[in-house]
């Protein structure tokens, strides 16, 4: 599935936002001074109005660093993005041993403590839709998995989903709903 935007996306979106927007209120206040300036004295030199061009110059020439180094965050974010997927397109999971299943077949993973709609949604991205599935996995499978939903190292052991998994499943087998 392709994403248009991640959230590394948003997070460069968000700073460039904020940064742009205190130049703006730097150059609203500048503008309304010197409108008020105007105002009260019409006399104004173009000595004064040299002045507030260096002004906003000066400004700018502060605010430009931040610019860069936000626009230099992005770009090493991405990599890191991009880096990310190519180690999760050389990583496949072994369903020869865990089994296929489909979404008609699908179980509700989130009764296995630990594992949230938002895992379970990554889960059946992968293929995974039932207990049985989970209840076959190997330690290179949970390992594979972690790194494909990018999941908490260990978490899945921890949570002991495999164990859940069987519990599930032969409460499924004995008491069909």
């Amino acid at each position: 599935m392709m994403k248009f935007f991640d959230i590394t996306d948003w997070i460069f979106f968000i700073e460039l936002f904020i940064v742009m927007l205190g130049a703006y209120m730097i150059g609203y206040f500048f503008g309304k001074r010197n409108m008020m300036g105007k105002s009260q004295n019409s006399t104004k030199t173009q000595k004064n109005k040299e002045i507030n061009i260096n002004d906003i110059e000066t400004i700018f020439s502060e605010i430009k660093p931040d610019i860069i180094k936000i626009i230099e965050k992005h770009k090493d974010r991405s990599k890191e993005s991009e880096a990310g997927q190519n180690i999760s397109k050389k990583l496949k999971l072994n369903f020869n041993t865990i089994g296929y299943s489909d979404a008609l077949n699908k179980d509700d993973l989130t009764k296995i403590e630990g594992l949230s709609p938002f895992i379970e949604d990554k889960l059946n991205q992968l293929g995974i839709f039932s207990y049985s599935q989970i209840s076959r996995f190997t330690q290179e499978d949970i390992e594979t998995i972690t790194q494909l939903i990018e999941y908490f190292p260990g978490r899945i052991v921890r949570d002991n989903w495999v164990g859940q998994a069987k519990k599930l499943e032969n409460k499924k087998a004995t008491h069909p709903e």
